[in-house]
């Protein structure tokens, strides 16, 4: 009700409108896309893998086929990055988010 308010939309168009995005959304037609921000903030106790009784650590985010990396913290056991990325998402492209 607030949108047909909002935008000045009658109920027999706003109603069709849903009809032809729920049949979209149905039969994977519909065209989305999206953008994800992601934040890399830091890791906590993580498990030594080098000889050294440290590790170098990184974090890879993966949506579909676009993969972003942290830089790698090397020798350290409670890394922190801050690191921001965006990763782009189509509905063609969407298949899996991936943290490593």
């Amino acid at each position: 009700m607030i949108f047909r308010i909002i935008f000045n939309v009658d109920l027999e168009t706003q109603e069709e409108s849903l009809k032809q995005v729920k049949t979209s959304i149905l039969e994977g037609s519909s065209k989305w896309s999206a953008k994800i921000a992601l934040t890399v903030i830091c890791a906590q106790g993580l498990i030594a893998k080098d000889k050294t009784g440290k590790s170098d650590p990184y974090v890879t985010a993966q949506v579909g086929k676009m993969k972003k990396r942290t830089r790698t913290i090397h020798q350290e056991l409670n890394p922190v990055w801050n690191e921001k990325f965006f990763l782009y998402v189509y509905n063609f492209s969407f298949s899996f988010f991936f943290l490593k």
